[in-house]
């Protein structure tokens, strides 16, 4: 790469960094400076990594916020391809050393909203780390190269996890196979934050101590520095603790420097379709966005046998069908052994305790929920898990010596009033919204104040629970109406028409004098819809952080209604909510 100087239009001015994806330059078009990411020679060859690129660079323009690095366009020389970024002149965090308690406190608090909004559109980064999180002139840290980022629209050409990830910054669950979710990169945060606190890293960098760390937890951030602010210490901590306890959104990040407990989780359940954590009374998972099963106990005549036809015993099927077995069941199954071919070809002790297939594995379901677990169990074992519907009173009489391997339903109820969920619910939730991809804040304080509604038999402290879930609510639909907004302006559209209407007007001595003036005023309403962007962003920003407050807000307050809020106290409490501009 060093024997070229240009790239299309851009002149190159210096090398920035080297990854093993990709170089990053400082180039020029005359006009401005930006930050040229161009994916090696030999990578473009490959048709499905220069896809991946170009698909990733398009998921991580659909963030929107100050401290995320811009995107503006992909841009092709021959058979290179190349993403124009944001140039952030400040350098980044590798290049700072170590640094105070209060920089780390002031950058994370800029840095936790912006992964909010990478999370909140269907963004998992990855890859954080000293030298993704780089800073402007002014010193503001922004995060940067989502090239790793998981997102749902690259299934089919997503690389392994160890591959994209950086071993020191990875959670120990990457070594396991874990799926991505926001909890990975907020243990990331933490281990970037850590080692910019101490001068060292939590552990050694190799593959082998990752796998390491599946048994061994990380020592309190207190250990090291004893005279750190406890909330810190404790925000450190908190990232960097296993899986099931660790924080689980970014918002919680601001909670923490605040001073705020982390709501108690009241995990009693597991996601049958991901495996992650539920909050007993919640109905969608938080982090997979489907909807939770609770099976009617008496289906009707039109009930249905789930009956397990064919198992593969390949590592992907059997982990995939364990982890439904034990989400169902609410138990450790151990490891379930099964004579799935000719009975002939296993020997006497293979086949002890063995379930021999065909075998009834959920009996009488509803003709939906059967469906639904069938077509589950399918597509995530690849097919080696092959399970079909059976009318449940002919299974019962053909397998009348083989009873269920599982129980009819979950050992959980419903809720008590699920339509309290469905009315303050502020995104769809259908796994296929891009909004409902990852765990919100509001989505706790749901379930924290359906806790306190069942709770109470006051029906003003219903009302005043609701109230107060309304004010929030507006809020939040404030925010998601600037959202909009900037969505119908893109970045990327403006950057090429700039382009377009600048390469238009260099032949200006050509042009009759009504089209020049035409490509004037686009170029004048270019630059104007620019403007807006800008001043959209930083509404945005800002109103992040108005929501984060009156999210904080609002646990507070439902905290008081256990000790009977008076009507002054909650008005005081609404006065209190973060206006956000429409």
């Amino acid at each position: 790469m060093t024997d070229i100087e240009s790239f299309g239009r851009y002149r190159l001015i210096k090398a920035l960094g080297r990854g093993s994806t990709s170089t990053v330059w400082l180039a020029s078009d005359g006009d401005s400076e930006v930050a040229l990411k161009i994916l090696h020679e030999q990578l473009s060859l490959d048709p499905i990594v220069k896809e991946r690129f170009r698909r990733e660079l398009e998921a991580s323009r659909r963030v929107s916020h100050p401290n995320v690095a811009r995107v503006y366009d992909l841009v092709s020389a021959g058979d290179r391809v190349a993403a124009v970024m944001e140039y952030c002149a400040g350098g980044s965090l590798a290049d700072r050393g170590r640094v105070s308690c209060d920089e780390a406190e002031r950058w994370l608090r800029s840095l936790a909203p912006a992964l909010a909004a990478a999370h909140a559109a269907g963004l998992v980064h990855r890859d954080i780390k000293p030298e993704n999180i780089l800073f402007s002139v002014s010193g503001e840290p922004k995060l940067c190269d989502f090239g790793s980022a998981s997102v749902r629209d690259l299934m089919g050409l997503t690389a392994t996890t160890s591959y994209l990830s950086t071993p020191l910054y990875m959670p120990p669950e990457g070594a396991d196979g874990a799926a991505a979710d926001p909890r990975w990169d907020l243990y990331s945060l933490g281990a970037v934050f850590r080692r910019a606190l101490t001068g060292k890293p939590h552990r050694g960098e190799s593959f082998g101590d990752l796998f390491a760390a599946l048994a061994r937890p990380v020592p309190s951030l207190a250990d090291e520095l004893p005279d750190a602010p406890a909330r810190l210490v404790a925000l450190i901590d908190a990232l960097l603790a296993p899986r099931d306890t660790r924080l689980r959104h970014a918002a919680a990040i601001i909670d923490c420097l605040d001073g705020l407990d982390a709501p108690e989780s009241a995990v009693g359940k597991r996601c049958l379709f991901c495996g992650a954590p539920m909050p007993i009374e919640l109905p969608y998972c938080p982090i997979c966005r489907k909807g939770d099963l609770f099976p009617s106990g008496d289906p009707g005549p039109e009930a249905e046998t789930l009956v397990l036809k064919k198992v593969c015993e390949d590592a992907t099927a059997m982990k995939a069908f364990y982890s439904f077995v034990e989400a169902w069941s609410a138990k450790p199954q151990g490891e379930l052994r099964f004579v799935t071919g000719d009975a002939r070809m296993y020997s006497k002790e293979e086949k002890q305790g063995a379930v021999t297939l065909p075998w009834p594995l959920i009996a009488n379901l509803d003709p939906a929920t059967a469906i639904i677990l069938a077509d589950f169990l399918s597509a995530a074992s690849g097919g080696s898990v092959h399970v079909e519907r059976v009318d449940a009173q002919k299974a019962a009489r053909k397998y009348r010596k083989k009873p269920p391997l599982l129980s009819t339903a979950r050992p959980w109820p419903a809720p008590s009033d699920p339509g309290f969920f469905a009315r303050n619910a502020l995104v769809p939730r259908s796994p296929d919204s891009e909004t409902g991809e990852s765990l919100s804040l509001f989505d706790e304080l749901l379930v924290e104040a359906y806790r306190i509604r069942s709770r109470s038999p006051d029906p003003e402290a219903k009302a005043r629970v609701d109230r107060l879930l309304g004010e929030y609510r507006a809020v939040a639909q404030g925010l998601e109406r600037i959202d909009k907004e900037l969505d119908a302006i893109h970045p990327g559209t403006l950057y090429r028409e700039a382009a377009r209407v600048d390469a238009l007007m260099e032949n200006r001595g050509e042009l009759p004098t009504a089209e020049y003036a035409e490509l004037l005023e686009r170029r004048r309403t270019i630059g104007e819809s620019a403007k807006r962007r800008e001043e959209l962003e930083r509404e945005h920003g800002k109103n992040v952080n108005s929501l984060l407050e009156a999210g904080a807000t609002l646990r507070r307050m439902l905290a008081k209604l256990d000790s009977n809020l008076s009507d002054e106290e909650l008005e005081a409490a609404l006065e209190a909510f973060p206006s956000v501009a429409s």
